[in-house]
């Protein structure tokens, strides 16, 4: 005889185009063995909702935050952190009462941040994190195809590669090279291609770890992209990221990266977890 379904409500979420599943664990009290598997099982974008991660949120057990957030990516692993990801967390915090007011603190992986939303209406905001400080800033040249590309490597949250787009690399190609190169470290990276347009705007295509394929957008991307133009010089008072779902901001301010952007509610349903396949 099998199990019998729990009926779970989710809110499916989107930051830039970076999309994700979003549960609110104070109904449902998922361990996190539970937690990677709904993960491996609904954000597939065939057989299941179809998300770059899931984030599922608790009430914090401490006065040093609103909440706390766990970032799964599709593969059911859990990833330190997710810029967009906490963006949206902050969003349905709000909408939700988890937190008072127009800032949300958030506990993550990466520790505690502070979300501020703007603009706020009943299934959207523009939600500002102030991100962690980035660190293990280090260039090196990959060899791809013949040529060195030179690629810097920096964690902002998490791990990232970033690069100048070049006219004889494919990113499709390339990126995926990056991700698994020996040279990047056992946990790998999220691989970032930019192309400067002008001082402080650049374009933006990430290939996330976990996912295994390119997605809209990325926060700690737009970061590591932004502390990668600051290392060559381009140094505006905020970056401006255009990347395929749309665009983010960055800026530095006293030592502390900040990320700006859209986030929004896509749509509310239900699914059926009985714990099986």
């Amino acid at each position: 005889m099998s199990k019998p379904s729990l009926v779970v409500e989710f809110i499916k979420m989107q930051a830039a185009g970076n999309d994700f599943i979003v549960i609110d664990n104070r109904f449902y009290y998922f361990s996190a063995s539970e937690e990677s598997h709904l993960a491996q099982l609904w954000c597939d974008r065939h057989f299941g909702i179809g998300a770059d991660g899931l984030i599922v949120l608790n009430a914090s057990s401490d006065t040093d935050a609103d909440i706390t957030m766990r970032h799964y990516n599709p593969d059911g692993h859990v990833a330190t952190l997710c810029g967009n990801g906490t963006r949206c967390a902050a969003l349905y915090a709000s909408h939700s009462g988890m937190s008072s007011g127009s800032t949300v603190r958030i506990r993550s992986g990466a520790g505690i941040l502070t979300a501020d939303i703007g603009q706020l209406t009943s299934t959207e905001g523009r939600v500002t994190v102030k991100m962690p400080t980035p660190s293990g800033y280090l260039e090196s040249a990959i060899p791809v195809e013949g040529r060195d590309v030179f690629v810097a490597q920096v964690w902002t949250g998490t791990e990232h590669a970033v690069y100048e787009r070049k006219e004889t690399v494919e990113f499709a190609r390339f990126a995926p090279m990056v991700r698994q190169h020996e040279g990047m470290g056992s946990r790998g990276v999220n691989v970032n291609e930019i192309e400067v347009l002008q001082p402080g705007v650049a374009k933006i295509r990430t290939y996330e770890k976990g996912v295994e394929g390119e997605t809209l957008a990325c926060g700690t991307g737009a970061v590591a992209a932004a502390v990668f133009l600051s290392h060559m010089g381009n140094r505006p008072d905020k970056v401006l990221l255009h990347a395929k779902g749309g665009d983010l901001y960055v800026h530095e301010q006293a030592g502390r990266w900040y990320l700006e952007g859209p986030a929004a509610v896509v749509y509310r349903g239900t699914f059926e977890y009985n714990g099986e396949s």
